[in-house]
């Protein structure tokens, strides 16, 4: 069998196919040349910014989760009985003239 080569879709390396089928790497994952580059592309396309939905502070998260709070403390205060209280409405951008976070 002969030896394919591509390049890889992050940093443009050449590396054969043919070594990465297998166990550990799917013929999937050939658009990349190691694990490294696939995480790199990952970070790259697979995060939002979004405001905290407690607080206000914008913070990365992942598209595929709902995820709603900037931490694990914001997340425990606004969703325990006890420190319950209004949502804030997410902060405006540096750019836009309105003031700060608003309550509902």
């Amino acid at each position: 069998m002969a030896t394919r080569y591509k390049n890889c879709a992050v940093c443009g390396n050449e590396f054969a196919i043919d070594q990465l089928i297998g166990h550990h790497h799917p013929p999937r994952h050939d658009k990349f040349c190691s694990p490294s580059c696939r995480a790199q592309a990952r970070k790259k396309h697979g995060t939002e910014r979004r405001f905290c939905a407690w607080c206000g502070t914008p913070f990365a998260a992942a598209r595929s989760h709902a995820q709603r709070f900037c931490s694990q403390h914001c997340a425990g205060i606004a969703t325990s009985p006890a420190g319950r209280r209004p949502l804030r409405e997410p902060a405006p951008e540096p750019d836009d003239p309105q003031p700060g976070p608003v309550w509902r």
